[in-house]
């Protein structure tokens, strides 16, 4: 399934780029329990996060990063997606960011349930080329940004 998920998204990206992995807890006072920078090639550490233990959320890279920096957004190199979370009301939500963008690349339940029932989402819309200058990426987060507000 990461393999999918990878291939989705970075699919026109520099393949020397590096991913932040995150995985955390819903624990309350527990922090994070991953959070590294890995080569995107690194496909066995990127699986393995993804499954790295049951009641962890893993939070899939959107962006890479350029080797030898920090994570920060001044370091992205790439970044291949319109990324949304849809907890609220998936459904509605959903139909709302595809009459604006149409249809998302990827759709993957994130593993919770609404208080009405309707899994949770996260949809992915591949760029046709990754914003790589700071004013596509300022652009780009302007975009996710504002979809979120639908």
């Amino acid at each position: 399934m990461i393999n999918t998920f990878l291939d989705a998204v970075f699919r026109n990206c520099n393949p020397s780029g590096y991913v932040h992995l995150y995985v955390f807890s819903h624990q309350r006072g527990v922090k994070s329990l991953l959070s590294e920078r890995v080569a995107l090639t690194d496909r066995a550490r990127i699986a393995a996060a993804a499954v790295m233990r049951q009641g962890t959320v893993f939070s899939p890279p959107v962006c890479l990063f350029a080797p030898g920096g920090t994570t920060a957004e001044n370091n992205v190199l790439e970044a291949p997606v319109i990324a949304l979370e849809l907890d609220g009301n998936p459904s509605e939500g959903r139909a709302l960011a595809e009459a604006v963008l149409g249809t998302p690349t990827l759709v993957i339940r994130s593993g919770g349930v609404t208080a009405q029932g309707e899994h949770k989402l996260h949809l992915y819309w591949r760029l046709t080329q990754p914003a790589r200058s700071t004013e596509d990426i300022a652009t780009l987060k302007r975009v996710r940004h504002g979809i979120a507000l639908i």
